[in-house]
């Protein structure tokens, strides 16, 4: 049965890239896929720094109550090493309520 299950898992694989190669001709090829994977990726970017950027001047101004040490510690790295979504709790934590989807 080993044998069985490692055929059809290498089948499966086969059958998987030939649909990807069909789709990604079919959309553009293999520069257009990665031209819009990278407007994607930027524009999540821009997205992260603009949430950070928010979240600092508020603290700076005082708008918002002073962030925890543990907090203003993981905002202080670039935008592209933190998560979307710890970015949007962090949001949602000290504006309060709901926030808007930025997503």
């Amino acid at each position: 049965m080993k044998l069985v299950d490692q055929i059809r898992k290498k089948i499966r694989r086969i059958k998987k890239l030939i649909i990807l190669k069909k789709e990604i001709k079919k959309r553009g090829g293999e520069e257009e896929r990665k031209r819009l994977r990278g407007e994607r990726f930027n524009s999540i970017v821009l997205i992260k720094e603009s949430i950070q950027r928010d979240l600092i001047y508020s603290w700076r101004i005082g708008e918002l109550r002073k962030p925890d040490k543990e907090d203003w510690d993981s905002i202080n790295i670039p935008a592209k090493q933190i998560p979307i979504f710890f970015l949007s709790s962090l949001k949602k934590k000290y504006w309060g309520g709901n926030i808007y989807n930025e997503l």
